[in-house]
């Protein structure tokens, strides 16, 4: 294991990507962010949300964002602003002002599949103040299912799979985070950590591959979704089902990249989130990529885990 970890960091250092086994799947889009067009593929899509919008920035070419020179979004997590703070230490509330998460879904032109991988490059900076969870970029159909603790149930065309980290004791691990169509009512979405891969704020760059199919028909629950860091397995999960409407909408199909980057948890709980000094710590993120079928390092679907976990 630690032979294993000296590689990726090697790799990483070097500016390699971690080569995944390629399964010959076509690409249907990408975005390096190597032009002020690209970038504002992403950044215009947070328009009318100027909040999170001043948060996410391009790099310049001399930034080194991907160990070559190329260039890279930069995303500066940032707590809310607040007024009528209550509570002490775990149990402070406040009134949200301002929100500063950068949650987004971004079109990916020529995408409406039922089967698909992504993967893009991700750099957190030195001493990045993880706190206790945060999201990172995954998938969603049309209409994303996410938010916390809805009071309703599923909507029968939403879904969403999204790469989290979550602390276990002082370490901080990976995890499938997902909402589908077995969500309790009232429940957050569903977590499936790996506690045998740390998550590091080393300022090198890693990889993470996200792959999603989606249930085949309604009331179906054969869905599977997979992410990896690094080439590792951090989870993958059978058994699911995405979507549950009877009409069939091409809406259930993975569309969008869900540009999701911020800490949390609920806004209105500081427990998630660092003191104003420690805003200035960023991640950024790089060579985006999106390929219909299975492009994956190999993994055994009978394997995956086939339980819910929500909380």
């Amino acid at each position: 294991m630690k032979i294993q970890k000296k590689l990726l960091i090697a790799a990483a250092m070097c500016g390699a990507a971690f080569s995944t086994m390629a399964q010959g799947q076509t690409l249907l889009w990408s975005n390096d962010l190597e032009t002020t067009t690209k970038f504002n593929q992403i950044y215009d899509a947070f328009d009318n949300d100027p909040d999170p919008q001043s948060q996410i920035s391009h790099s310049p070419s001399t930034a080194n964002c991907n160990g070559s020179g190329s260039q890279c979004i930069f995303v500066r997590l940032k707590r809310p602003d607040y007024t009528n703070i209550t509570g002490t230490g775990d149990n402070r509330k406040g009134t949200v002002v301002n929100n500063y998460n950068v949650n987004e879904q971004i079109t990916m032109p020529g995408v409406s599949v039922r089967e698909g991988t992504l993967q893009y490059r991700v750099r957190i900076d030195t001493d990045f103040p993880f706190m206790i969870v945060g999201k990172l970029p995954g998938l969603s159909p049309d209409n994303m299912e996410a938010g916390g603790d809805k009071p309703n149930n599923p909507q029968n065309d939403g879904w969403s799979t999204r790469l989290m980290w979550v602390r276990s004791g002082s370490s901080h691990h990976p995890s499938l985070y997902m909402y589908d169509q077995n969500r309790p009512q009232g429940s957050t979405g569903e977590q499936n950590p790996n506690t045998n891969i740390d998550l590091e704020a080393d300022g090198l760059w890693h990889d993470v591959t996200m792959y999603v199919r989606l249930n085949t028909s309604a009331g179906s629950a054969n869905g599977v979704a997979a992410i990896f860091w690094d080439g590792q397995l951090v989870a993958c999960r059978r058994n699911v089902k995405f979507w549950d409407t009877t009409a069939g909408s091409p809406n259930v199909n993975i569309k969008r990249l869900a540009f999701h980057n911020y800490y949390g948890g609920g806004a209105t709980d500081l427990r998630f989130f660092p003191e104003a000094n420690a805003d200035e710590k960023r991640m950024s993120f790089d060579n985006f990529k999106f390929y219909s079928g299975k492009e994956t390092p190999n993994f055994t679907e009978s394997n995956c885990d086939a339980t819910s976990n929500y909380n």
